[in-house]
């Protein structure tokens, strides 16, 4: 007969011994791949706001004053009694960031999956998977899908960032436009309602991709660059009555800040309704 070789397996001491090397390995190495998998987001994040401005950009370099696509300047007001696309006062009614970011869809500068943050942390913030194309139809007075498409924080919302107020005319005349102006933040990740420190624990937004306690996001200059910031007083940005400029907090006297929010309803300069989560 042949002999059989003996084979001596693992003992309980060594598989426990292994077990708590693995575990060890593990609890130095996850901490590591969380950093860089958060980073990953952060730099992804970073590229998705730097293209969406570029599309404005792209549309700015269509027109003589290098303005930015306003929806109210594209779904103008009734001419003589008439819809006469390219005629008629602006609408400041249509001024909302679904109609700005719908327009954007049908006109191929983004697509509704850029629009919203690897990042995220708001479950009420997803992406447009229903956007209907077809319903552009300038003949018909229609330029993008105003029924899908939403930015209602308090109920469902299809993007992660925020602009100055469209329907602000004072900001908007100064910086809705190619103004390569590198002091000016035109747009980022949602800010505290209205910057303000005291509301951070009520708010999903500081999860995006700062911790529990401590907003910080990634913010993007009208001349296309982005910054990662843990303030809402960036360095380099205009003074307002002598203060660092707060880029989340509407100034009533000054409108030289870079306020960035969220507009769901757009009627005029002094009624329109802003929104963080």
């Amino acid at each position: 007969m042949m002999n059989r070789k003996h084979i001596r397996g693992f003992t309980l001491v060594e598989l426990l011994v292994v077990m708590a090397i693995i575990a060890i390995l593990l609890g130095l190495l996850l901490p590591a791949l969380n950093k860089a998998r958060a980073t990953a987001k952060q730099v992804k994040d970073a590229t998705q706001i730097g293209q969406i401005h570029k599309g404005w950009l792209i549309k700015a370099a269509e027109n003589a004053r290098g303005d930015f696509p306003l929806p109210g300047e594209i779904n103008r007001l009734a001419f003589n009694g008439n819809q006469v696309p390219g005629r008629g006062s602006i609408d400041e009614s249509k001024n909302t960031h679904a109609a700005l970011h719908s327009w954007a869809i049908t006109q191929s500068l983004v697509s509704p999956k850029v629009l919203v943050s690897t990042a995220e942390a708001s479950g009420r913030v997803i992406e447009c998977l229903n956007y209907n194309y077809s319903l552009y139809n300038p003949a018909l007075d229609v330029y993008w899908d105003d029924m899908n498409f939403k930015t209602d924080l308090q109920t469902v919302c299809n993007t992660s960032y925020a602009t100055m107020p469209l329907e602000t005319r004072a900001r908007r005349t100064r910086e809705w436009k190619s103004s390569n102006n590198s002091k000016f933040a035109i747009l980022g990740n949602r800010g505290i309602d209205g910057g303000i420190v005291a509301n951070m624990n009520a708010s999903k937004t500081i999860e995006i991709h700062g911790g529990p306690k401590e907003w910080e996001g990634n913010l993007c200059f009208n001349d296309n660059h982005t910054i990662f910031v843990d303030t809402f007083f960036p360095e380099g940005m205009s003074l307002v009555a002598g203060l660092p400029d707060n880029i989340f907090k509407s100034d009533a006297t000054d409108y030289s800040d870079s306020f960035l929010t969220i507009t769901s309803v757009a009627t005029d300069p002094l009624n329109h309704v802003k929104e963080w989560d």
